[in-house]
């Protein structure tokens, strides 16, 4: 690891030390944290002395081995990834010149490629992003130990999947960086470090099947129920996924413990062998007391405490594109807290929940300085003033057209930025990215020591646009909540599944199209007959258009841009148009991602902007009914 602080090297500390206690690990965290400035110039000094004579800072750059803030800022531009994909092709290819890093590239990275289609970046897979996934989860497992106590040797349940490598045609490994971690020894020391360990076999880990690995994950929990402590998986959809597979496949379960053997639906025999050794015999009172849990749950609502009674928190990400899904973890979880993961990305982790207290809605983050050299661009907010005026609402937007493309602020560093503005982050890395653009817009809350914690905004990228309207995917999920509530005033049991959208160009004028999946909990259990996955109680359920035209009205009035408000009220944008979807229809987009071997549902994010053709036609095939906002009629 880069140094924490200026006395502080963490790299020579080596996990199952003695000194690695919860007080131990969050006094040196905030020892570093007190050095920020002083941590941020040696970070930058080193990945710029180490890699001084690579192509992209030597020959592209003219950095010519100056290591200093001012030389870096004055010849390294801002950058997107588009920018450098041509030096991530040639070391693909083969090309082992020093071309980004000095050290040679061994192993990439990959995008999840959620939100392209499977269109996913590359990125060089670097030791210390490794290395800081076992510092950050340390620090953030001493704060949560402090917050929520587990008990030492006790179990928790990881939903995590490996998704499979490939070979790049210069022979290098490739696959995302999950699948990476996943893989290696980092990922392994770290449960050490824990106290705690998962409950599930390496082997199911590992498997390329999601839908067997998931029923393993599940059937491994529920025979350690007593002992689990914890529910974790990188994102909150994953644990989603895996409730709803629980509804569907608790009776064979129960079955299979019981029996002390593993249905044989699971056909692969490494699965078959590493789950042998966890049910040796059968067990008919555990199988009994889960049968009747589950029998006796009014509509899956806490069903978390209810199987597993010591458990203390539910860990994921729950912010920006995982929003949507916190209120159907609510659901499961009951009064059990929802404590949010760390703040990071395939190119590098950025900063660790040092307050797990706080609600997933509050959740803020504290950025760790050594992970990496971090810039700061100021932006607007994201807040805009009501106004009634056309002409004024369209003028505002040009000015917002003609500002981003001319008049953009200065980056500022990690200690320079000011609290209650909106940021978008900038990263230089060990990996080879310099001054990279990553996309994310934050908002800074608060200073911890000499540390900024921020709180996740969006991402930058436009989602919908069809005129001078620029809406962000804050600014869809925000519409998306205020029909939902519409809507639950008319239905309190709807419940939305998932959603998507679009800009339509195709009819003139263009207009947002908004897919929603939903359903409506019609009480008992899920699940009818042998409990094989087939027709639930939500099947069949429809709501009323004039109801849902309410929504959709709601959603296109939410939308405050002014760009958006102004062509709207001139009519150069056309009304919002909800489409409702037969259920199932966006577990076949995860299906179709699974197929396509892109990766594993670990990694899947639901594209919040359908830029696909293909998928598209994929929702408009199961769209059930169609409505109009009747918002900016009179």
């Amino acid at each position: 690891m880069p140094l924490a602080s200026e006395n502080i090297v963490l790299s020579n500390r080596i996990p199952s030390s003695p000194r690695f206690t919860v007080e131990s690990i969050i006094a040196d965290f905030e020892a570093e944290t007190k050095n920020a400035a002083a941590v941020q110039r040696r970070v930058l000094e080193e990945i710029l002395s180490r890699n001084a004579r690579t192509e992209y800072l030597y020959d592209r750059c003219g950095l010519q081995g100056r290591t200093d803030p001012l030389s870096f800022k004055e010849r390294v531009p801002l950058i997107t990834h588009s920018d450098i994909k041509p030096y991530f092709d040639r070391i693909a290819d083969g090309d082992q010149k020093p071309l980004l890093t000095a050290d040679p590239v061994t192993r990439l990275s990959l995008s999840s490629g959620t939100t392209s289609d499977g269109k996913q970046k590359l990125l060089i897979l670097y030791k210390e992003i490794l290395e800081a996934s076992g510092y950050i989860s340390r620090i953030a497992a001493a704060y949560r130990g402090r917050a929520f106590p587990t008990n030492r040797g006790g179990m928790f349940l990881e939903l995590v999947f490996c998704g499979k490598l490939s070979t790049t045609k210069g022979g290098i490994p490739s696959g995302t960086a999950t699948t990476h971690l996943f893989r290696s020894k980092e990922f392994k020391q770290k449960q050490k470090v824990a106290g705690v360990r998962a409950c599930s076999p390496e082997e199911v880990v590992r498997h390329s099947d999601n839908g067997q690995a998931m029923y393993c994950h599940l059937l491994s929990a529920l025979l350690c129920r007593e002992e689990l402590q914890f529910i974790t998986a990188t994102f909150a959809y994953t644990i989603v996924e895996a409730f709803h597979m629980l509804e569907v496949e608790w009776r064979n379960l129960c079955d299979d413990i019981r029996r002390g053997e593993l249905t044989i639906r699971i056909t692969d025999p490494d699965l078959r062998a590493a789950m042998s050794k966890l049910m040796q015999r059968p067990n008919s009172e555990l199988a009994a007391v889960i049968y009747e849990k589950c029998s006796s749950l009014d509509c899956w609502a806490d069903v978390i405490p209810a199987l597993w009674p010591n458990c203390k928190y539910i860990y994921s990400i729950m912010t920006g594109s995982m929003e949507p899904y916190v209120g159907r973890l609510k659901h499961y979880s009951g009064s059990l807290p929802l404590v949010s993961a760390d703040y990071g990305s395939t190119e590098s982790w950025i900063a660790v929940n040092a307050n797990p207290k706080a609600e997933p809605r509050d959740a803020t983050f504290t950025v760790v300085p050594s992970l990496g050299y971090f810039e700061f661009i100021p932006v607007r907010s994201s807040r805009y003033k009501d106004s009634s005026d056309e002409d004024e609402l369209l003028a505002t937007a040009l000015q917002e057209v003609a500002s981003d493309s001319f008049d953009e602020p200065s980056p500022v560093s990690l200690t320079e930025v000011e609290v209650g503005r909106e940021y978008e982050v900038v990263l230089t890395t060990y990996g080879g990215l310099y001054r990279y653009r990553l996309g994310d817009i934050v908002r800074i809350t608060s200073f911890f020591n000499a540390c900024p914690q921020l709180a996740y905004v969006c991402r930058k990228n436009v989602l919908l646009s069809v005129h001078i309207d620029k809406n962000s995917e804050k600014d869809l999920q925000i519409a998306v909540n205020e029909a939902m509530n519409e809507l639950k005033r008319h239905d309190a049991k709807a419940e939305l599944i998932d959603f998507t959208s679009f800009a339509d160009l195709s009819t003139e004028p263009g207009h947002y199209v908004v897919f929603w999946e939903l359903s409506k909990r019609i009480g008992g259990n899920a699940i009818s007959g042998d409990g094989l996955s087939h027709a639930d109680e939500h099947e069949g359920v429809r709501f009323d258009e004039s109801i849902l035209q309410k929504c959709a009205t709601a959603m296109d009035a939410a939308f405050v841009e002014p760009g958006y408000v102004g062509s709207r009220k001139v009519k150069t944008i056309g009304a919002l148009e909800l489409c409702l979807v037969e259920r199932g229809t966006f577990r076949s987009l995860l299906n179709r991602y699974l197929q396509r071997g892109i990766g594993a549902i670990a990694q899947y994010k639901t594209p919040r902007c359908v830029t696909s053709e293909a998928m598209r036609d994929i929702l408009i095939r199961q769209v059930i009914c169609s409505v109009r906002s009747t918002a900016y009629t009179a």
